[in-house]
């Protein structure tokens, strides 16, 4: 369920914006971009007028909901809109990153941020960018299938790096050898890159280098030239897991055993160490990975309803 909140405009959103980009990437294929005039700022050809996307008398929204629960009609906000999202998704991709490097949930924020970027020519860099940070290992691989193709993607040698700019691509591949690097530092969790969503390595490894989800979310919306206005419901470097009592007594830990639950032990696991955002375990072999859930939309029908019904939600960060 998503919620929304209006406020009337009194400022300028693009000019304290955390998405405001900086690489000016053209949208559309050989396009020029406008250059200011270096005495008035103005874009040559344009009025200044033109460059507030919203006027003072004009309503900006605030958005709050899931991950995909907006997608289809946050378009219809343009810019006028801030999005408040959640960082407690233990499912899919989050479910293996939380498991071996720790850190919030950054999947819903992942989906948001793709589904901003603005329309672009097939062939242009930002469509390139699109395909490339949208990308998910196929579910139907095997372990060796998703690392031999994640080892391409990681080393360049990947057609999705295909049309993006040298410099672009670089910065991009930056960051996921730092997400590799994470992982190898924790070989013996047994990472999976089965179902691993490309955006959703970039956004950990962006928060992880900054330490500040902020700012990863800034460099993503940045380099896409999204201007995307996202907030993460807990501004937090821990890992947040929600949890719910019905009126039967059974409680219920973890988002996805709420809304779509598999039966499994649930495993949280609340660690007190020098970089609380990364759990550690004992180094005497390798940990069995929990079964991640991989919850399509098309396949609802095919969960069972809750044993009762919900008396209280309660939320737990890891490092707290």
């Amino acid at each position: 369920m998503s919620y929304f909140a209006l406020a009337p405009n009194t400022h300028n959103p693009g000019a304290d914006s955390p998405g405001s980009s900086v690489f000016d990437l053209p949208i559309q294929s050989g396009q020029p971009q406008p250059t200011p005039d270096k005495h008035t700022g103005a874009i040559s050809g344009q009025s200044t007028e033109l460059l507030d996307p919203t006027s003072p008398d004009e309503t900006s929204f605030v958005v709050i909901s899931g991950g995909t629960g907006c997608n289809s009609i946050c378009s219809a906000f343009g810019r006028a809109a801030c999005y408040i999202l959640p960082v407690s998704d233990d499912g899919g991709s989050s479910s293996e990153i939380i498991r071996v490097l720790g850190g919030p949930s950054i999947g819903d924020i992942r989906s948001r941020l793709v589904r901003l970027i603005p329309p672009a020519d097939p062939s242009s860099p930002l469509e390139a960018i699109r395909n490339l940070l949208a990308y998910r290992l196929p579910a139907m691989y095997t372990e060796r299938e998703a690392r031999d193709e994640w080892r391409e993607i990681v080393e360049g040698r990947s057609k999705l790096w295909t049309g993006i700019p040298n410099d672009r691509k670089e910065m991009l591949r930056g960051f996921l050898v730092y997400f590799e690097s994470e992982i190898l530092k924790r070989a013996h969790k047994n990472f999976s890159f089965v179902n691993g969503s490309i955006g959703n390595y970039f956004l950990s490894a962006s928060q992880a280098f900054f330490r500040s989800l902020p700012s990863a979310i800034f460099l993503f919306s940045s380099i896409t030239n999204s201007q995307a206005n996202i907030l993460p419901v807990i501004v937090t470097n821990h890992t947040v897991t929600i949890a719910a009592e019905l009126e039967n007594g059974e409680r219920l830990v973890g988002q996805c055993e709420i809304s779509h639950p598999v039966r499994q032990e649930p495993r949280i696991d609340i660690s007190s160490e020098s970089e609380p955002q990364s759990p550690v375990d004992a180094l005497d072999g390798t940990l069995p990975r929990s079964r991640n859930v991989l919850f399509q939309s098309d396949g609802k029908h095919q969960y069972e309803p809750l044993h009762a019904r919900i008396t209280r939600m309660s939320s737990m960060n890891h490092g707290l």
